[in-house]
């Protein structure tokens, strides 16, 4: 069994009483479900881009097994859900199922934040809500249903690259000297560090040598599976001044003061609120330590010769991103972010990577060329409408074509910020 969306046509039919069929199966709407056929079309008529959030259903073979969605389309990235399982099926996980896939997917369209509103003595749906890490952070009276108890849960960030192995390319060229030169003369012997957002560990242990076996790292991802790959490094290298954790830079689960240092490479350009993230960075930062980040500025990436590909690839990009919640931007808006987060002490900066010999060119049109067709930036950007594979095959062939002339060149211009805490 599968989630299946409603567009426009079909929920209007059925808040109006009429007989639809899904993919051939007469869909009958449970007659103690009905009321929210009136509700969806109510936001619907509101905000007809809104019917792709609305509802979701899930059939088992001719049968209605249940049916998930959200109240209106996201506002501000938030939305609040409800659904609906039917009586045979209740008892059977049908419930966890629809929510687990419907979190998902909401995750993928940029959501970042989800609420729900359960009465007090909906035990099902209560744990249902601890399950999946529902938080309460309020009641309200309905005037429909009573008393009702408020939840919502953070979503993780999306991350725009993915880990596919073009991208892990790129970052694993990444060192402390190529990409966190601005930082390196604030370390110290003996300092502990929080790297936000590690990635494969190449920079973090870079990091960990400069401040020796006195000095401490902890390396920060969102999840396991990221951090694995720092873990990875460290086996490799030997490193042993450094420990790993799992959190989300917008709440830390870190104490106030615990690092001289915080430091965060490519992070806060994906990341729903920047500013939320600078000032966790600054909470654990000791009085007077240094948070330091750096971030590319997409939209100023230069090239040469001009390759209409590459143009197209630069508007995909920027859509996906933004797609996202992410700010590929991010670079010219550092300064400006960390003033918002309280910092008054900032030294702002830049600094650019460049591509220009026939290495260089093929291994970034390479590795670029392989990024637009087999990552996670490929697969949201197909799934979302802003290019079609085949459309994505030319963008590669684009690259490849730039990588191979001659006079190519190609700058990333990137953002840094030095701000005492």
């Amino acid at each position: 069994m599968k989630l299946i969306a409603l567009d426009a046509h079909i929920i209007r039919a059925l808040a109006d009483g009429r007989q639809v069929s899904l993919g051939g199966v007469p869909l009958d709407w449970p007659d103690e479900d009905r009321r929210v056929l009136r509700y969806r079309r109510e936001a619907l008529d509101n905000n007809v881009d809104s019917a792709a959030y609305l509802l979701h259903v899930l059939l088992d073979g001719t049968e209605f097994a249940g049916r998930i969605g959200c109240h209106e389309a996201p506002e501000d990235g938030s939305v609040e859900i409800g659904y609906f399982v039917s009586a045979a099926y209740r008892g059977r996980g049908v419930a966890t199922a629809m929510v687990d896939e419907f979190l998902d997917w909401l995750l993928s369209q940029g959501v970042r934040r989800v609420r729900a509103a359960v009465g007090p003595d909906n035990r099902a749906s209560l744990a249902l809500l601890a399950h999946f890490g529902f938080e309460q952070y309020g009641e309200q009276w309905d005037d429909e249903d009573g008393r009702e108890l408020l939840f919502e849960k953070v979503l993780g960030n999306v991350y725009t690259h993915g880990h596919h192995e073009s991208v892990l390319r790129s970052h694993r060229w990444r060192t402390a000297e190529n990409s966190a030169g601005y930082l390196l003369a604030h370390l110290h012997p003996g300092m502990r560090l929080l790297d936000v957002g590690c990635g494969p560990g190449t920079i973090t242990m870079d990091l960990a040598e400069r401040l020796g076996p006195e000095g401490h790292v902890t390396a920060l991802e969102v999840t396991d599976e990221a951090l694995a790959l720092a873990r990875a490094e460290a086996d490799r290298r030997g490193t042993e001044n450094v420990d790993f954790v799992t959190g989300n830079v917008e709440a830390l689960d870190l104490a106030d003061g615990a690092y001289d240092v915080v430091h965060a490479h490519q992070v806060l350009q994906h990341v729903a609120d920047p500013v939320v993230a600078l000032r966790e960075m600054r909470r654990v930062c000791r009085a007077d330590g240094v948070v330091a980040a750096r971030d590319s500025d997409y939209p100023a990436f230069a090239w040469h010769p001009a390759v209409p590909e590459l143009d197209r690839w630069l508007e995909v990009y920027l859509s996906v991103a933004r797609s996202n919640h992410a700010e590929p931007a991010a670079g010219r808006r550092l300064l400006s972010w960390a003033r918002s987060a309280g910092f008054t002490q900032v030294d702002a900066g830049a600094s650019t990577w460049c591509f220009a010999t026939e290495a260089d060119r093929t291994w970034w049109g390479g590795l670029w060329a392989d990024r637009v067709v087999e990552s996670a930036l490929a697969r949201q950007a197909v799934d979302r409408g802003f290019a079609t594979e085949a459309e994505l095959a030319d963008l590669a062939r684009g690259w490849r074509r730039w990588a191979q002339q001659e006079d190519g060149w190609f700058s990333v211009l990137h953002g840094e910020i030095l701000a005492r805490a």
